[in-house]
């Protein structure tokens, strides 16, 4: 079965969804990125474009040091520690990355 990629615009993942899927898709359709949870609403299907319907375009996105779980977490909390929701462990991210990449996109590691 052949799978087409789909990028969420908050997160940056890349997303798959059947071919079959992908040719049911009408504008104005809603969906959720299955990686960040962000609503996402059909704009256009040639190019595919998505409006974030809700959900954070100034999230950021850091993996938990010990287990890897992708967390969002807003420019709002810079400097201060985060609980990953998956193992409980807490960490306060590395902002630097951000600050340098100014134009990249917005995650952190």
């Amino acid at each position: 079965m052949d799978e087409v990629e789909v990028s969420c615009p908050v997160c940056g993942e890349a997303n798959y969804m059947s071919a079959e899927e992908y040719d049911t898709l009408a504008e104005g359709d809603v969906m959720d990125c299955p990686s960040c949870g962000a609503t996402l609403e059909v704009v256009s299907i040639e190019p595919l474009e998505l409006l974030v319907v809700e959900g954070d375009l100034h999230e950021f996105y850091v993996d938990c040091p010990r287990c890897e779980t992708q967390i969002a977490i807003s420019a709002d909390e810079e400097g201060e520690p985060v609980t990953c929701e998956n193992c409980g462990f807490t960490f306060v991210p590395d902002w630097s990355e951000v600050h340098e990449d100014e134009g990249e996109p917005e995650y952190l590691n």
